[in-house]
């Protein structure tokens, strides 16, 4: 689970990366994505994730939502009984099936996998991006990039992430980590709205909705 609450965290911010010379393109245009996902007031937005892996035949696509306000977020994944709840300060991750929700302070180990103002501070002193090509699909263009993590953080679990972005309007399409075991998450977005009115309890999660919830508060 904590695997897939990684890769669920792209969603949320885009990448700063340590350029090349042969990378200058990808750089501009991570930075310009990155500036512009910054602008909205709010996010809202669909999507599909996909945990594929040949070796072992498999294939699983699920589906979910995000609701992205400041420093305010929710995912939320049905399939998988996963919840995810921060108001800037504290986070609640709710897993449906065990009708059970765990409170932290954002800020600890493993709450910044979803936080949107940090995610990416990863990527700022480990990654390299290089530009693949532009793509043209459903008659738009899609700038195709990959990321390499390097030699100083190599005990990451995947090899590469393929990131693919509209070159008209500056958004992520869709990306996929390339995982050293074989297993491939991807993310891919079906639909985006920004700026839109989006209510602060959204972003809190209200243990009188769920009859005999656990409530494990390590705050």
């Amino acid at each position: 689970m904590k695997k897939i609450v990684f890769f669920i965290a792209f969603l949320m911010a885009f990448v700063a990366v340590r350029g090349q010379n042969n990378s200058q393109q990808a750089i501009k245009l991570l930075k310009q994505t990155t500036e512009k996902i910054k602008l909205y007031k709010t996010i809202s937005a669909k999507f599909d994730m996909t945990i594929e892996n040949a070796e072992i035949d498999m294939s699983e696509k699920h589906s979910g939502t995000l609701l992205m306000k400041g420093d305010k977020y929710h995912v939320s994944m049905p399939d998988l009984g996963l919840k995810v709840y921060s108001d800037g300060k504290s986070v609640w991750n709710f897993m449906q099936t065990a009708n059970q929700v765990t409170i932290s302070k954002l800020g600890e180990e493993g709450v910044e996998l979803f936080n949107p103002e940090t995610i990416f501070s990863i990527y700022k002193e480990g990654y390299k991006a290089n530009y693949i090509a532009d793509k043209n699909e459903r008659g738009k263009t899609f700038t195709h990039i990959e990321l390499f993590p390097e030699d100083a953080i190599n005990q990451v679990e995947f090899e590469k992430i393929t990131v693919v972005v509209d070159k008209g309007n500056l958004l992520l399409e869709r990306f996929m980590s390339h995982g050293k075991d074989g297993t491939n998450y991807g993310i891919e977005i079906k639909e985006f709205n920004s700026n839109i009115e989006i209510n602060d309890k959204d972003f809190v999660f209200d243990a009188k909705k769920y009859k005999d919830v656990e409530i494990l508060d390590l705050r």
